[in-house]
C-alpha cells in the first residue's frame, strides 16, 4: 500500500551526518553514530547520533539525542563564534600574530642554516687552498666527502625553511577571505556543512545537559583553539 511504499523510502533515503566521527558521550568516552529508526504507533522516523557502547555492549545509559538539534546547536555556534563579522576579526587578529610568531622562529633557522653554510663553505675553501698549496694528505679527501654532504643536508634545510616562510606569511585579508567563505553556513548544502565542520570542530562532548563544542581554526599551519560550552537540554 502507499503508506508502506513511502516508509520504504523514506527508510531509504541517505542522510548525511554533519557530526560523524567527531561526537562522543561523555560518561562513557564512546563514539556517536548516526540512526535512523521508525518508532511510536505511527512508526514515525527518528534520525539521531546514538551511543556506540550502549549499541554494542548495553553498559552506558545515554539516550539518543536529535540528529537535527545537536547539528543546529553545532553550526549556530559555529556562526556566532567564528563566522559572524566581529568573530571573524577578532580571529584575524590573533592568526595573523600567530603566524607573525612562527616567521620570526623560522626567520631564526633560516639564519642559522645560513651562518652554518658559510662555515662549512669556508672549511671548503680551506681545503682546496691546502691542496692548491701542495699540502695533500689523503685523509683530506674523507674529510672533504663529510663536509660536502653537511653542505647538501644544511642547503635542503635552507630551501625548507625559506618555503615554510612563505607559506606562514598570510595577509590579514586573505585570512579574512579564507573564513568569510564559510560563513553562510546555514545556506551551504549538507555535504558543504559537513566539510566546514570538519574544518573548525575538533570534537563535539554530550552531557546529559549541555553539548560542549570544542573548535580549531586553523590556517595555513596557524591555529587557535577555542572551547565553548553550550548549555542546552537533551532531547
Amino acid at each position: 500500500d502507499i503508506e508502506a511504499k513511502n516508509k520504504k523510502g523514506a527508510n531509504s533515503a541517505k542522510e548525511t551526518y554533519l557530526l560523524s566521527g567527531l561526537i562522543y558521550y561523555s560518561k562513557c568516552g564512546g563514539a556517536m553514530t548516526g540512526t535512523r529508526k521508525f518508532a511510536g504507533r505511527n512508526k514515525s522516523l527518528y534520525v539521531s547520533y546514538e551511543c556506540s557502547t550502549r549499541k554494542r555492549t548495553k553498559t552506558c545509559d545515554m539516550k539518543a539525542i536529535n540528529k537535527n538539534y545537536v547539528e543546529g546547536l553545532v553550526i549556530d555556534h559555529l556562526e556566532k563564534n567564528i563566522f559572524s563579522p566581529k568573530a571573524i576579526e577578532r580571529l584575524v587578529a590573533k592568526i595573523s600574530e600567530y603566524a607573525a610568531s612562527q616567521n620570526a622562529e623560522i626567520s631564526r633557522d633560516i639564519k642559522v642554516f645560513t651562518d652554518q653554510l658559510a662555515g662549512v663553505q669556508t672549511q671548503i675553501n680551506n681545503i682546496v687552498n691546502a691542496i692548491a698549496a701542495g699540502m695533500f694528505h689523503p685523509s683530506m679527501k674523507e674529510k672533504m666527502d663529510e663536509i660536502e654532504a653537511k653542505k647538501v643536508n644544511l642547503t635542503i634545510k635552507l630551501e625548507e625553511a625559506k618555503l615554510q616562510a612563505q607559506m606562514h606569511a598570510p595577509t590579514e585579508d586573505m585570512i579574512r577571505k579564507y573564513l568569510q567563505k564559510d560563513a553562510d553556513i546555514k545556506n551551504k548544502s549538507p555535504e558543504e556543512q559537513k566539510r566546514i565542520i570538519r574544518a573548525y570542530v575538533k570534537k563535539v562532548i554530550v552531557y546529559d545537559d549541555k553539548v560542549d563544542i570544542d573548535t580549531i581554526v586553523t590556517f595555513d599551519g596557524g591555529g587557535e583553539g577555542n572551547r565553548t560550552p553550550v548549555r542546552k537540554s537533551v532531547n
